[in-house]
């Protein structure tokens, strides 16, 4: 199963018009459980999927550490290093959703740049160990060259 990054439109939106900052903005990471249905089209703001956060007790949302923007060939990459909810503990969730804000106080309005589905179907499982998520070496997304019209 290829772990693709999608991106939502508000979210998506709000970086290409630097409205939001990857680099110089919060980006945080927050674990959802898979009885939300993830909408890239509806999904907008941290209100849309709190209701389905995960509420394990190892849990908890990580600020997104080592982001970076770069050049790869004619594509921009953004990408960010390694996400850890839980060094050794039980958590579960499916999606794992990027929001522009800060970990320890999410807002409803912070803003969701995409998510990736962890498993294609049902939530993954720690139990007793680490829950993380290493984007890919080309990144978590690339942003293309633009095309005439």
């Amino acid at each position: 199963m290829s772990l693709e990054f999608l991106t939502h439109d508000v979210g998506y939106t709000a970086q290409v018009a630097q409205t939001e900052d990857f680099i110089n903005s919060g980006v945080y990471a927050v674990l959802v459980d898979a009885a939300h249905t993830p909408d890239r089209a509806a999904d907008n703001t941290y209100s849309d999927i709190s209701a389905n956060e995960c509420v394990d007790a190892d849990y908890s949302r990580q600020a997104l550490a080592s982001k970076t923007i770069a050049l790869a060939s004619t594509s921009v990459r953004l990408s960010c290093g390694k996400i850890t909810f839980t060094a050794s503990g039980d958590v579960s969730g499916q999606y794992l959703y990027l929001l522009y804000g800060t970990a320890a106080s999410p807002q409803a309005a912070d803003v969701i740049l995409g998510h990736v589905d962890l498993t294609g179907s049902g939530n993954a499982s720690s139990i007793g160990a680490e829950f993380s998520y290493t984007p890919s070496a080309s990144g978590l997304l690339e942003l293309p060259r633009s095309v005439a019209a």
